[in-house]
C-alpha cells in the first residue's frame, strides 16, 4: 500500500467510527441487536485503521475482506435490493392519510351530534 491508500484507510475508518460513537440515542428505542453491531463495527473500523497505521497489510488485507463479506451478505440479506440495507422511516400509504382520517373523525362526531339531537328531541 502507498501513503495515499494508507491515509484514506484511516481516514474514512476513523470517520465511520467517530460517527458511530456520536450518534444520539435520545428518544431511541434501545435494540440489543444494533447495540452489538455498532460495538464490533467500533472495533472494526479502529482495528482497520491501526492495522494501516502501523502497516500491518495482512491484517488490514483481511479486515478488509472482512468488512467487504460484511456488505456482501447485507446485499444478499436485502435480495440484491439495496434500498432495503437502509431501512426509511414509516411514512403513510397515502399523502392525504392524515386529512382523510381528520374528515372521518370530524364526520363521525357530526353523526353523535345529530344522534343526540334526535334522541332529546323525541324525549321532551
Amino acid at each position: 500500500m502507498n501513503t495515499v491508500q494508507t491515509t484514506a484507510i484511516i481516514a474514512l475508518s476513523l470517520t465511520a467510527a467517530l460517527r458511530i460513537i456520536m450518534f444520539d440515542a435520545r428518544g431511541k428505542t434501545h435494540k440489543p441487536l444494533s447495540a452489538a453491531i455498532a460495538y464490533l463495527s467500533i472495533v472494526w473500523f479502529c482495528s482497520l485503521a491501526l492495522a494501516a497505521a502501523f502497516a500491518i497489510e495482512s491484517l488490514t488485507t483481511w479486515l478488509l475482506i472482512f468488512g467487504l463479506a460484511l456488505h456482501t451478505g447485507a446485499v444478499l440479506w436485502s435480495g440484491g435490493n439495496v434500498s432495503k440495507i437502509n431501512p426509511k422511516k414509516t411514512r403513510p400509504i397515502a399523502a392525504n392519510q392524515g386529512f382523510l382520517k381528520r374528515q372521518a373523525v370530524s364526520q363521525s362526531s357530526k353523526n353523535l351530534m345529530q344522534e343526540g339531537r334526535t334522541t332529546s328531541e323525541t324525549h321532551n
